[in-house]
């Protein structure tokens, strides 16, 4: 038995100890967070010009209308198209038998009223070149792996929704989704230079461009969201000072949790619009996320987000700027994610699909590596896993 069960039981009931004792906390603090909520749309300008000028050390959204505003579920079309896109991979293994990684894309199209339809498929690329390999950074190679295989995931994923709105001809309006942030923050603060991190931003945004000129609307879908963006933004309304600056103000407080903001530490946002609260079908207000790749870099495209009642939970819908400053788009977004969610049973279905089709099992990866070793085996070239993982799949004392 690999798990010390006996002793992890000890901490489990820790854990679980604190968590009840969070909870009784958080329920304790959630009406003098809406009455926070409530006060600061009396003057959503006042809020938004402190939120500028201060320099919190929490993420803090940016105020695009009152915190309170709540909006009816718009009207779904009859007649809509919905794509969605979701990926998986198969990490780079330097003990393995070769060095490469997968990326699978798996793609839902669903047509809606007249002549309905789906089409599933899924998307898969083996990168094993030397370029797809490595990126260079400071004049450095770095293997794709981790957080930089996700970005290059997420350019799949976009490119694979472009690709797929464009071999659309269909008069009906179209919808993309995606699941997950459509801000690429894992690019942030992992020592890459500026040039490689613009290179792979301009992939990525690269696609979003190509659905704005299409005027198809995107929206990315956050399931059990856990941001504090919302939070954050109360954090600078109710902070006694002109400006929230932190490191001046409560440097010496933070670490005793003695800061006049500490009581909304934990607050998730979804419960705080979960006790507004908003009826099934409605959404938030509309913010600006305070993501920095997105504020410097994003442009027309810049991340904003809102949250929706979709039957089961609270979600938060990111949607990039052009869609946001368009309300039929909005409103579309809007409708038509919630009729997801709605056929989905509580989560989009055509993001469902999508990622049935992107899943790669346990069983796939197997395969995957045998017919990589038998191929490899029949170019005469050697297919001799590390010493490491030999010692893995060979036990003995």
């Amino acid at each position: 038995m690999p798990l010390d069960l006996s002793a992890l039981s000890v901490q489990i009931k820790q854990m679980g100890q604190e968590v009840a004792a969070a909870a009784a906390l958080e329920k304790r603090n959630l009406p003098r967070a809406l009455d926070a909520l409530r006060e600061s749309a009396l003057d959503i300008v006042a809020l938004a010009t402190k939120v500028e000028a201060s320099r919190p050390y929490w993420p803090a959204a940016h105020p695009i209308e009152p915190l309170n505003a709540r909006h009816p579920l718009p009207e779904a079309p009859e007649n809509y198209v919905a794509i969605a896109s979701d990926g998986s991979q198969i990490e780079p293994d330097r003990h393995g038998i070769a060095l490469c990684y997968l990326i699978n894309v798996g793609l839902a199209l669903l047509r809606y009223g007249g002549n309905p339809g789906a089409t599933l498929r899924s998307v898969p690329h083996l990168c094993f070149s030397e370029d797809e390999l490595y990126l260079v950074s400071n004049n450095r190679r770095i293997l794709v792996q981790g957080h930089l295989l996700a970005v290059k995931r997420s350019v799949a994923e976009t490119q694979a929704l472009v690709q797929s709105a464009r071999e659309m001809d269909d008069s009906r309006p179209i919808v993309c989704l995606q699941d997950g942030t459509l801000a690429l923050q894992t690019l942030e603060g992992w020592g890459i230079e500026d040039q490689l991190r613009d290179e792979m931003t301009q992939q990525f945004l690269s696609g979003l461009e190509d659905l704005r000129s299409a005027g198809i609307p995107l929206a990315s879908y956050i399931s059990r969201p856990r941001s504090v963006e919302v939070e954050g933004l109360l954090r600078v309304y109710v902070c006694p000072h002109d400006i929230a600056n932190c490191g001046q103000r409560c440097r010496e407080l933070i670490p005793s949790n003695t800061h006049p903001c500490a009581w909304l530490d934990g607050l998730l946002d979804r419960l705080i619009f979960e006790a507004l609260p908003l009826e099934p079908g409605e959404r938030s207000a509309l913010f600006l996320a305070s993501s920095k790749i997105s504020l410097d870099r994003y442009l027309e495209n810049k991340v904003h987000f809102f949250f929706l009642n979709a039957g089961n939970e609270i979600a938060r819908v990111e949607v990039p700027q052009w869609v946001a400053q368009d309300r039929a788009a909005l409103d579309m977004v809007h409708a038509i994610v919630f009729d997801q969610c709605r056929r989905g049973s509580g989560y989009p279905r055509a993001l469902s699909e999508a990622h049935e089709k992107a899943v790669v099992s346990a069983a796939d990866r197997e395969t995957f590596w045998r017919l990589v070793e038998s191929t490899l085996l029949g170019t005469g070239i050697s297919t001799a896993p590390s010493e490491k993982l030999k010692s893995k799949r060979l036990r003995s004392i």
